[in-house]
């Protein structure tokens, strides 16, 4: 009985300590990083140099994440909505997955073309996941290192080639829509813990109440600002007017937008 009681206390400490090293972590841009204190997975992360315009990560943090080093030692999935060079590079992608045997890509079937012509991934016909979700579908991946839920989002017009990610990490569940654009093809309203969710719908009064209408999320983190150089953000009224009416447009939004800036998951 007695040993029974110490195991048991083991388990408990051995739980609390995953729970207390459980964060979620801004990259750049629209990537993200999460863990549960022992295992990770990288978010639209791994797109070194992107696209110009959109902030990147710094040298340092790109290092480590395709060399898999540091806190990117423990990842073991990348995830990239779509293949634009603003959400991942094949190169960038490849170079992770060459240093991180543990790691596997779930990725669009176009992003996967980048892939073949980023380099060679070993036991790449295992490792590198496809898909083409049609837009309104949801697909369960099995035998992930964590629970999985890919969604066909449109990126605006009807355009089928962005997928949504929903993770659960360390007991709570974070969904990355990518470049989710216009109205969606979502009849059930989809609970989530945290929502990683493009600026762009908090404008307007009515892109605010259309996300409450199809989201129940408990924290929202708006992502996907660009340099407040670029002709886009300065169209909008510049980057600082920009995260100002971002930021007040929702009680339960959450300022996450700063590299290496994280959040506990709790």
């Amino acid at each position: 009985m007695r040993s029974f009681i110490i195991l048991l206390a083991i388990n408990c400490f051995a739980i609390t300590a995953n729970a207390e090293g459980a964060k979620l972590c801004h990259i750049a841009n629209a990537g993200f990083y999460a863990t549960d204190g022992k295992n990770g997975v990288l978010l639209d992360a791994l797109y070194r140099d992107g696209l110009d315009g959109f902030e990147q990560a710094s040298d340092l943090t790109n290092e480590k994440m395709e060399n898999a080093e540091d806190l990117f030692a423990n990842v073991k999935v990348i995830f990239a909505s779509h293949y634009h060079g603003d959400h991942m590079t094949g190169k960038a992608m490849v170079r992770h997955m060459q240093n991180n045997d543990d790691s596997i890509a779930i990725i669009t079937e176009q992003s996967k073309q980048l892939m073949i012509a980023g380099g060679t991934v070993k036991n790449a016909e295992t490792r590198i996941k496809s898909f083409n979700i049609p837009i309104g579908e949801s697909l369960e991946i099995e035998n992930m290192p964590f629970p999985i839920k890919l969604n066909g989002i449109s990126h605006g017009e009807g355009r089928p080639d962005n997928l949504g990610i929903a993770v659960t990490v360390a007991g709570k569940t974070i969904m990355h829509v990518g470049d989710m654009y216009g109205e969606q093809k979502i009849n059930e309203k989809i609970k989530i813990d945290y929502l990683i969710l493009p600026f762009w719908y908090m404008s307007t009064s009515e892109r605010v109440q259309y996300i409450n209408s199809i989201f129940n999320a408990t924290h929202i983190i708006p992502m996907h600002f660009a340099l407040d150089h670029s002709e886009w953000m300065q169209s909008m009224g510049g980057l600082e007017f920009v995260k100002k009416r971002t930021y007040a447009a929702m009680s339960n939004l959450m300022k996450l937008d700063q590299e290496m800036q994280c959040i506990p998951l709790n």
